[in-house]
């Protein structure tokens, strides 16, 4: 076995480069999305669907109750979903209007606000300490979601709540924009 001539550094030791291969196997014949391949290769396409819908303008307060987000001033931005399976995704932009935060938490989530109402996912975001600070926190993507659904007019929206009242100034959502794609 040929000895390390180099420093514990590393100096002096020549490097090799790593090649690594992979191989795949694939099933003959194309599988559409949402489509079942038996093997094949005659897959049974689905009719694809989107749905879209964003809400910008006039910030909206967060408070502590969970609600729909509205940035605008009109109606929360909704997709109405049929029946089927869904990947739904939704962006989300939150500013700081002269926040001053002691570690409060900020829920984002995709919410079905009809037909029994409930939070399909979402997560938190942890406000650090600040004081009196005006600026954009961020864009922050919710997790997608697969949702399969029998109802004819599910209403996802986005929604979020702060933990606590700040010391001064709002947490704004001021952008929203929700998107699902019938996969099945």
């Amino acid at each position: 076995m040929p000895r390390n001539r180099g420093n514990l550094t590393g100096v002096g030791r020549r490097e090799r480069p790593v090649v690594v291969v992979v191989e795949k196997t694939v099933a003959p014949g194309p599988t559409p999305i949402g489509g079942a391949d038996p093997g094949d290769g005659t897959a049974t396409p689905v009719a694809l669907a989107f749905e879209q819908d964003e809400g910008n303008g006039s910030p909206q307060a967060l408070t502590t109750s969970l609600t729909p987000l509205l940035p605008g001033g009109g109606g929360a931005p909704v997709v109405t979903l049929g029946a089927g399976t869904w990947l739904i995704s939704a962006v989300v932009q939150l500013d700081a209007n002269g926040a001053s935060t002691s570690g409060e938490q900020v829920t984002l989530n995709l919410y079905r606000q009809n037909n029994t109402p409930t939070s399909l996912i979402g997560f938190t975001i942890w406000l650090p300490l600040t004081l009196g600070i005006t600026e954009t926190m961020g864009v922050y993507p919710l997790p997608a979601r697969v949702y399969a659904t029998s109802n004819d007019d599910d209403e996802i929206v986005a929604a979020g709540e702060i933990s606590g009242a700040l010391g001064a100034g709002t947490i704004d959502c001021v952008y929203v924009s929700i998107t699902a794609v019938k996969i099945a």
